[in-house]
């Protein structure tokens, strides 16, 4: 009797466990298709404390580089938190930024993989906002990339963190950065998106002008032998909140001096370019796309269910900014699952004239995916919406942003003529007038400071390259 209990016992024992072994893989293969409650994940996390990484940054015109850092700062614990510095602390440090506090904020956000944002935080951790971190926000440790930071002081910003052992490196992404942004803009021609082995920046047919080329939001040029028909900038998925005009001043602020400093167009071309000795930036994109970025950066996405609404959007793009996320954001709600179209680098300069776009299709690619509204992408998408894609798709609804352009009027006209005779066409109301074009005018207008920010920073960039920069893992 009591062997057979003791059988009853053990059988017991090992169906429980069984049972709840295959329980715990079945919830994981439902979780790895979308589905599932979770609940296995609360529990295993329940059992050991939440590792928090926080990661600061001005995040200014935010690319899929800043996005990468995110990523790799997020496989590092369960949470993180990021800290956005405002506009005040990057003028005293690097000079005016080009988007305001609400822009980079509202850029971060909609990055997926941030959980959490803490605002107005000082550009140097010091030993007192690293204890608050620690304390207040319960911070495990501070993460940021391989290239140098340093503070107005010439100093390491992360000295203090450093010091208490709570430092972790991650790998920058190369071929981008803010930097090299502002230098694409700052000589935006017709052909920059084209190498040039001797430096130059001549034009279609090896002629072209020898001063600099500046759009601006009115499509005008700026600049000797500029030609009219450059384009104003798709202002495709704009809607950044209107709060944002508030603070456009403090990021644009410029001195009397800065703005009318006489600038030569080999000066510009030079800085811009980055083709002098100890200039490592250049107007043309460096950026190598791989297979193994896209799966970073597309990770975790899934086909739409049977059933889902399918929502479609397309555009260019170019410069993911808060716009394009406010739009996104409510075009996903208009929806199950949210597929955007890409258009590819030809196209857009065909329609959008000879300066666009400033980000090439990878790297418009690479911001849209990682914008926690969008599910899922077509790259190289075509400039009008057929019968044949609706269908292929499944897509119940296409939508664009109410505001655009006399060019954008065109393509909203005409490309999207058979959704119109479906029936499921919809403007999503922008809130703004943010666009390329407007950030391309606030860099013209203020190109004294940025040159002269480009100028410090170029310094310290060769400097880290010839003298610092070490192998690190990319996570």
């Amino acid at each position: 009797f009591d062997a057979m209990i003791c059988a009853r016992t053990v059988y017991a024992l090992f169906k429980a466990y069984f049972r709840g072994k295959f329980e715990r893989q079945a919830q994981r293969e439902l979780r790895a298709r979308g589905e599932g409650d979770g609940k296995e994940a609360e529990t295993e996390t329940e059992k050991r404390k939440k590792i928090r990484v926080y990661m600061d940054g001005c995040f200014d015109m935010m690319h899929f580089g800043h996005a990468n850092a995110l990523r790799q700062a997020r496989m590092l614990g369960d949470e993180l938190v990021v800290g956005v510095v405002p506009d005040h602390e990057i003028m005293a440090n690097k000079g005016p930024p080009v988007m305001n506090t609400y822009e980079r904020r509202r850029a971060v956000e909609a990055v997926k993989w941030v959980d959490e944002i803490i605002d107005d935080v000082p550009y140097d951790v010091s030993s007192e906002f690293l204890e608050r971190l620690v304390t207040e926000y319960r911070i495990d440790f501070i993460v940021h990339g391989d290239d140098p930071c340093i503070g107005k002081d010439g100093q390491d910003a992360y000295l203090a963190v450093r010091k208490a052992g709570r430092f972790r490196t991650i790998k920058r992404t190369e071929g981008v950065s803010s930097t090299d942004i502002v230098g694409r803009m700052l000589l935006c021609t017709r052909n920059h998106h084209l190498d040039s082995s001797d430096g130059s920046a001549a034009a279609d047919g090896g002629g072209g002008s020898a001063e600099p080329e500046f759009a601006t939001k009115s499509g005008a040029m700026h600049g000797a032998g500029a030609g009219a028909g450059a384009g104003a900038g798709s202002s495709e998925g704009t809607g950044a909140s209107a709060n944002a005009s508030a603070d456009v001043s403090a990021s644009a602020a410029v001195t009397s001096s800065s703005s009318s400093m006489s600038l030569s167009g080999d000066r510009v071309r030079s800085l811009a370019e980055g083709s002098r000795a100890g200039q490592p930036f250049t107007r043309v994109s460096t950026f190598l796309p791989t297979t193994r970025r896209l799966l970073q950066f597309s990770g975790g996405a899934s086909a739409p269910k049977p059933g889902d609404r399918v929502v479609y959007m397309d555009g260019a793009f170019d410069m993911f900014h808060a716009g394009h996320v406010d739009t996104l954001a409510a075009a996903r709600k208009l929806g199950d699952f949210l597929l955007v179209g890409i258009h590819d680098d030809a196209t857009v300069n065909k329609h959008r004239g000879r300066n666009f776009p400033i980000m090439n299709l990878h790297e418009r690619t690479l911001s849209v995916l990682s914008c926690r509204y969008v599910d899922e992408v077509i790259i190289g998408a075509p400039w009008a919406v057929t019968e044949d894609m609706l269908t292929t798709m499944n897509i119940s609804l296409v939508v664009h942003g109410s505001h655009y352009d006399e060019a954008e009027q065109l393509k909203v006209d005409t490309a999207y003529a058979v959704a119109k005779e479906r029936g499921i066409f919809r403007e999503i109301p922008s809130s703004s007038t943010l666009s390329v074009a407007e950030i391309l005018d606030r860099i013209v207008s203020n190109r004294g400071q940025y040159i002269k920010r480009q100028q410090k920073k170029t310094a310290q960039e060769a400097n880290y390259l010839e003298n610092q920069k070490t192998f690190v893992q990319e996570l």
